[in-house]
């Protein structure tokens, strides 16, 4: 049986915090492994943190939608907000190969929510970035 939950956040930063309690009851909800819940959950914190930090450059209230939908072995996630376009899955892959002084700063979270989730999908609509991200979660707990 599908189950949502949908929140809207402020972008300030402590509403990152917030967020993450809603998240981990929802994950406790569906019975989701620790591993599974880290990953998603450090997927979210690399999208909502880069969203306040740079998404809104004038300043001002804005707000920012999650939706989240545990459908069977499916979850999905839906981040929108009204900030700068920014199509995350535009973003040059980092060069994991580099030493670490020669390597590009920045890239590295985004490329992190790129691995754990099974697929991303972006698109801007009436001046809005919608980020969809899901991840299947297989029945046993085990994780692929």
């Amino acid at each position: 049986m599908a189950d949502s939950l949908a929140i809207e956040l402020d972008n300030e930063l402590s509403e990152i915090e917030r967020f993450e309690g809603e998240f981990q009851a929802f994950a406790a909800r569906h019975g989701l492994a620790a591993r599974t819940v880290g990953q998603i959950w450090l997927a979210f914190d690399e999208l909502l943190t880069n969203t306040v930090s740079y998404g809104f450059p004038a300043g001002g209230r804005h707000k920012i939608s999650v939706r989240l939908d545990m459908d069977g072995e499916r979850f999905t996630a839906e981040l929108v907000d009204d900030g700068v376009a920014f199509d995350p899955l535009a973003a040059a892959e980092p060069d994991l190969d580099a030493a670490l002084e020669d390597r590009e700063i920045g890239g590295l979270g985004i490329h992190f929510v790129r691995v754990v989730m099974d697929s991303l999908d972006y698109r801007r609509e009436k001046d809005q970035n919608r980020l969809v991200m899901t991840k299947r979660i297989r029945p046993d707990g085990q994780q692929d």
